[in-house]
């Protein structure tokens, strides 16, 4: 976790910050602090300086050497190239030594009025708790101009760095002028080679006191450069590496690969800041923590006032501030403690998946409008930037990089403060939360409960997957007991939402094989009836309402009234259980609590007792309607099949519980009520008197429509004459209870309703007392619109459905039509007609049964300059054409090559599909077709306009199947002519000039014909070498998409190409490994690296060396890296594979030593290739044991060998895990692998380890969490 103070500064470290804040930093002091305001100078231009005081002589040793120096530019990474101190050792061989360090002291005296604000700024951030503790190399006194009441060391007589009583005020660790800036103050003064060699080597006390130093605070280097010599000796006196614990930071200018270079190397933390024009960044930056120093709780306060305008008023340095803010313990609480607490829309920022949310279009009605990028409204500074949308892939979601800050986590801080809980998050899987969360994470959970009344709160709670139950807590009892700050519509939200994460339930279909295994070995019970009836128990969920704007777009005066989306969930195993005959009876209660709490879930959702249903009755066939229909309707048919089955077992048990049912329900139990009026469960008169009974939205209403009437058909004629003349009184009377607001509509309505009703009836039998006919002709003129079409709809099913189009090509409707007419009346009858379920293409049919006919009507189009694409497509594509006699084959030829390029140009695609299917006609019986057509098809792809394509995710062989191209390289393939030819014996002329019109074509074309060549192309160089090499090897060289596609097509055919062909191809792979371009393949990739490598057994030769495949793995990057261990690991698994020698040599003579290989990601997969190793694992630990640091691979797992299987190697190899774990296992405990617990079990058992100090630290760490 890193802050910035400004936006062009340095990214400091939030440890380091928190580390001052606390007493627990020493800066350490050079050169550039004095010479940044106070214009001293540099350790160089003092040399220079001391020179010509001195007057050295113009061809003196140390002026030569100087000259030479400063006429050597600084190699990158490297530094200068020669040490200043080299300079002030010769001036001390050629003058008195007291007379240099006097030359010294006299050029270092400041001016009169000089500037002290950089030394004012060092000395207010080496203050804290009153306590001033600051070290300097240099040798000026203006940190004491500053404070001339500081105490001031200098040697031999330092302080002990761990006396509070001794160690405080200004330590010049190279000794000081005297306050008239005419000599050294004592004996030490460490300016040549000299000294330097007896301050950190011979006497060495400039080591051991730095060493004393760094076991109690950290460090950091101001006005430095890695090759000053201070630093040189210091650092090379201390002997450190990296990934010390001993925490050393240092400013460095420049860009920060390069300022890691300099001083990583040297055990030190780079802290790098853009000096290209000057050092306003560094000194800015200083200021501004110096400020924060001076008052740190005054500072936050002021950064938490800005951010009350909300985080988009904010620069990402300053949302980064806040993060940072709240990354610590104190800035979590003083969050707390504002009167105005910060809003809920800093949620967003604090949460890395809204900051990495996927760009959604702006809330307008505007096709055009630009789409709304949260990320550039919510982000921080040291958040990547993310790559660009994917225009073919827009709903995407990207990626988080691991990286991105998050405050809902612990981090290491929280440990450092004696709080870690290993993985404690506010927010995640509800398996997440088993630990306690720090104090900090619980401030962040009490300011959560201050803002979450507010809209954006809860629509950020919808997005996650769960809280931690301590604010779950929180926010609840804000709901018990300060209710009145919560709107409505969010205290329902919020209640609707605890209620869904609180009904957390294990996956159905798992719990259903329990139970039906628990059933077969312990028998049946009520509990366990119980408990299968719970499957089935309806459920809340809620999730982010897709209907409203992102919250950064509400309006300021936006009442967001739907800020979540609530549904009501039906949970169901995908196979019943069969429940026995004597437990029925009491499954079928359990099962009617699930109906009530469904209507009471349903109705507290949508606020109104309406609830949708579809259809419950099946056909007429019998095929029953399924369990899993839509929402409520599938636990309905559920509960109508128990009831028809507990009817067959136990009538009277099933007559009480249908006469239980409310009968002033109209949805849920009037359906129930209706559907037992429909079978035979009722006797006539009862099931006549439930439909009487019906209310007349449930009669008249579309929710039960189709129910109702099968009903009345399946009954009517067991209904006595009350029951049919009521029922027959209320079709004709009776209607739906439309709203006054219809107005006129209403009768319209009222009569579209009986006509459907009366229509379907009569229709189905049911015969009436009444003339139906004449009712029907008064109710028409009332909605004159209706038809019998209504009518017979009027009990169609709405339960989901699979339907299927038929396909109709019969070609009668146009058989008779003009030839200049066919092409438009088949397009016009060829519309679908999705109510008729009916798809017409009389057409295709005419082109399969009359092809002369259909090819008519083509030409006649093709007069006048047209060709249709869908008719000549329609055309080509039916099987009949692979049949065609010959003369029709060269009819359509000729045909085609008639039309105009352009037209010809608009059907390419179906024209070369039908070309490449009838690939044997062209090379059999019409041999004389192909050469004609093939010119005029080529001229025609030439007018095809190239498109520059941008952001491609797509594979070029992808494209290329699905294009003409592709089609004709195919149909080159199968030419007989290239069959049977031997090495090197050559192509054909007539078969390469067709590829070469391939490769001659433009754009994504040309691209096209080369991935299908790369395809073949070990192929091809077998047999044509000069024309492979001539055409398409140059290709393998390129960089941009023509290179893209020919590898793309290597990689897709995954064939390691022979020995010349890889020589030819070496360029181009090692090229093709480092570039950025690389999308795709790297599996591939890595197997023909890693073949090139290991060469020809026969031979022994590598036709990769180990220094190619060296070079390609330091400049590739992880991904690629990571590729290659894995299939070197995977290939070398067997104890036989000649790929098993190959992996110590790989290790000790390929593998990079670099440090900017040393990442995180390749530590994991260095060890996953180690824990795969088997018996060699001890000499791949000690191989790679140098090369690793806290691993993070979330695919690292120390597998068991509980499976009966041989043990696996660390089990076997106790000391070589131990040297592993303790390489890998960083101080975070949430990043260590599965089952390191039984690993370390294991090796406190083994004798080789047990006793190990090693194994005991991390069975301490492991005890924290």
């Amino acid at each position: 976790m890193f802050m910035r103070f400004i936006a062009d500064g340095p990214n400091i470290p939030d440890e380091l910050l928190v580390a001052r804040d606390t007493g627990r930093v020493i800066f350490f002091c050079g050169a550039g602090v004095s010479y940044a305001e106070a214009n001293l100078p540099s350790f160089a231009t003092l040399a220079a300086d001391v020179i010509d005081r001195l007057g050295a002589a113009q061809d003196s040793h140390a002026r030569l050497l100087f000259e030479r120096a400063r006429s050597l530019d600084p190699l990158p990474g490297v530094g200068g190239l020669v040490a200043t101190d080299r300079v002030f050792g010769l001036l001390e061989q050629e003058f008195e030594v007291s007379d240099v360090r006097g030359a010294v002291a006299e050029a270092l005296q400041p001016k009169p009025n000089v500037n002290l604000d950089a030394h004012r700024t060092l000395l207010d951030l080496a203050t804290a708790n009153g306590i001033t503790r600051l070290v300097t190399t240099n040798f000026d006194l203006l940190f004491e101009a500053c404070v001339p009441n500081l105490l001031s060391h200098d040697p031999p007589s330092l302080p002990d760095p761990h006396s509070d009583r001794e160690f405080r005020g200004i330590v010049h660790l190279h000794g000081r002028v005297d306050t008239a800036y005419r000599r050294a103050h004592s004996d030490e003064f460490v300016i040549s080679s000299a000294d330097f060699g007896r301050a950190y080597l011979s006497a060495g006390w400039a080591t051991r006191f730095i060493r004393r130093l760094l076991s109690r605070f950290q460090v950091v280097f101001v006005g430095y450069t890695a090759d000053d010599p201070p630093v040189q000796y210091l650092l090379e006196g201390l002997n450190l590496r990296a990934g010390t614990p001993n925490k050393l930071y240092a400013f460095q200018g420049g860009e920060q690969k390069s300022a890691i270079a300099l001083w990583e190397k040297r055990g030190v933390e780079a802290i790098a800041f853009d000096s290209e024009n000057g050092f306003a960044p560094l000194w800015n930056t200083l200021r501004a923590w110096a400020e924060r120093a001076r008052d740190s709780g005054k500072w936050c306060e002021n950064v938490l006032t800005r951010a009350a305008s909300g985080p988009t008023e904010l620069a990402p340095h300053e949302r980064g501030q806040v993060l940072h803010i709240l990354s610590i313990r104190e800035g979590a609480r003083r969050l707390i403690s504002l009167i105005q607490p910060l809003g809920a829309e800093w949620l967003l920022v604090l949460d890395p998946r809204q900051r990495y949310s996927t760009p959604l279009r702006s809330y307008t009605n505007s096709e055009s409008a630009p789409s709304f990028d949260p990320f550039d409204s919510l982000c921080v500074d040291s958040d990547p930037t993310p790559g660009p949308a994917d225009p073919e892939d827009a709903f995407r979601s990207r990626d988080i990089p691991t990286e991105a800050v998050d405050p809902f986590q612990s981090n290491l801080l929280d440990r450092e403060q004696g709080t870690l809980r290993a993985r404690a998050t506010v927010r995640g899987n509800p398996h997440e939360f088993h630990t306690e969360l720090s104090r900090r994470l619980e401030d962040i959970a009490l300011w959560l409960r201050q803002v979450a009344h507010h809209p954006v709160a809860l629509w950020w709670a919808a997005h996650q997957d769960g809280l931690h139950p301590r604010v779950i807590d929180s926010i609840e009892r804000a709901l018990q007991h300060d209710v009145k700050r919560f709107p409505h519509a969010v205290l329902h939200g919020w209640r609707m939402l605890l209620s869904a994460w609180a009904d957390q339930r294990l996956e159905s279909d798992t719990e259903r094989y329990r139970i039906a295994h628990r059933a077969t070995q312990e028998g049946w019970s009520l509990s366990l009836v119980r408990e299968l009836c719970g499957l089935y128990r309806p459920k809340i969920i809620v999730t982010p309402s897709f209907q409203i704007p992102h919250p950064l777009k509400w309006l300021a005066d936006d009442q967001q009234e739907s800020v979540v989306s609530c549904s009501v969930e039906y949970p169901h195993p995908h196979e019943a259980i069969r429940i026995p005959d004597e437990f029925l009876s009491y499954a079928v209660e359990c099962f009617r609590a699930n109906i009530d709490l469904a209507v009471a879930l349903e109705r507290e959702n949508s606020g109104t007792r309406q609830v949708y249903l579809t259809t419950s009755r099946g056909p007429d066939d019998g095929v029953e309607l399924p369990d899993r229909s839509f929402g409520l309707t599938g636990p309905l048919i559920h509960f109508q099949k128990l009831i028809a089955r507990l009817a067959t077992i136990d009538l009277e048990a099933a007559y009480r519980q249908i006469r239980s049912w409310p009968s002033d329900d109209d949805f849920v139990f009037a359906r129930l009520r209706i559907w037992s009026a429909g079978t035979g469960l009722l006797n006539a008169d009862e099931a006549g008197a439930v439909l009487l009974e019906l209310s007349d939205r449930a009669f008249w209403g579309s929710t039960h429509e189709r129910d109702l009437l099968y009903a009345l058909r399946d009954r009517w004629k067991e209904f006595s004459t009350a029951v049919r003349d009521g029922l027959e009184q209320r079709l004709l009377t009776g209607s739906f209870p439309w709203s006054a607001d219809w107005g006129d509509k209403r009768e319209k309505f009222k009569a579209h309703d009986k006509l459907s009703r009366l229509h379907w009836l009569i229709s189905q039998g049911v015969e009436f007392s009444f003339d139906v006919q004449e009712i029907m002709r008064s109710l028409r003129q009332a909605n004159p619109e209706w038809s019998e079409r209504h009518g017979d709809a009027a009990a169609d099913s709405n339960a989901p459905e699979v339907q299927t189009i038929v396909a109709d090509n019969r070609p009668d409707p146009i058989l008779a039509t003009p030839i200049s007419e066919i092409l438009k009346r088949a397009e016009e009858l060829g519309q679908p007609s999705f109510w008729e379920r009916i798809e017409r293409d009389p057409f295709r049919g005419l082109a399969e049964k009359r092809p002369s006919l259909a090819l008519a009507a083509l030409t006649f189009a093709g007069r006048s300059g047209e060709a249709p694409p869908w008719a000549w497509a329609a055309f080509l594509r039916v099987d009949a054409r692979r049949t065609d006699p010959a003369r029709m084959l060269r009819t359509i030829a000729a045909r085609l090559r008639r039309l105009p390029p352009t037209r010809l140009r608009d059907i390419a695609y179906p024209v070369s599909d039908w070309m490449d299917r009838i690939s044997d006609r062209f090379y059999g019986d019409a041999p004389d077709v192909l050469s004609g057509l093939w010119g005029a098809i080529i001229e025609a792809l030439h007018l095809i306009e190239v498109k520059q394509q941008s952001g491609r995710k797509r594979s070029w062989a992808d494209d290329a199947l699905n294009a003409p191209v592709g089609r004709l390289f195919d149909l080159l393939v199968k030419d007989p002519a290239k069959d049977g030819l031997g090495a090197g014996n050559g192509f054909p002329a007539h078969w390469t000039a067709r590829l070469d019109d391939l490769l001659d074509l433009p754009g994504d074309m040309r691209r096209h014909a080369l991935v299908m060549l790369g395809f073949q192309l070990t192929w091809l160089y077998t047999i044509d070498p000069v024309w492979t090499e001539r055409q398409v090897l140059p290709f393998a060289d390129d960089c941009g998409s023509d290179g893209d596609a020919l590898w793309d097509g290597l990689l897709w055919a995954a064939r390691v190409p022979q020995k010349r062909l890889f020589l030819a191809l070496k360029a181009g792979l090692c090229a093709r490994s480092t570039s950025q371009r690389r999308r795709n393949g790297n599996s591939v990739l890595a197997g023909f690296l890693l073949f090139g490598w290991k060469g020809d057994a026969r031979t022994e030769e590598r036709l990769l060396t180990d220094i190619e495949f060296r070079e390609i793995l330091i400049h590739a990057d992880d991904e690629l890296r990571r590729k290659i261990l894995w299939q070197l690991g995977q290939w070398s698994k067997e104890t036989d594979s000649h790929w098993r020698g190959e992996v110590l040599p790989f290790l000790r003579r390929v593998w990079p030593k670099q440090r900017a290989v040393h990442t995180p990601n390749m530590s994991g997969h260095l060890a996953k290739l180690a824990l795969d190793s088997g018996n060699l694992m001890q000499e791949v630990v000690a191989q790679i044991v140098p090369r690793l640091g806290p691993a993070r691979n979330p695919h690292l797992y120390f597998a068991s060998s509980s499976d009966g299987s041989d043990p696996p190697p660390w089990r076997a190899y106790p000391a070589a895990t131990l040297d592993l774990l303790w390489a890998i296992l960083g101080e975070d405990i949430a990043s260590w692998p599965y089952g390191i617990e039984e690993v370390l079990n294991t090796l406190s058992q083994a004798t080789e380890t047990a006793s190990d100090p090693r194994l005991a630290e991390l069975r301490r760490r492991m005890a924290l969490s």
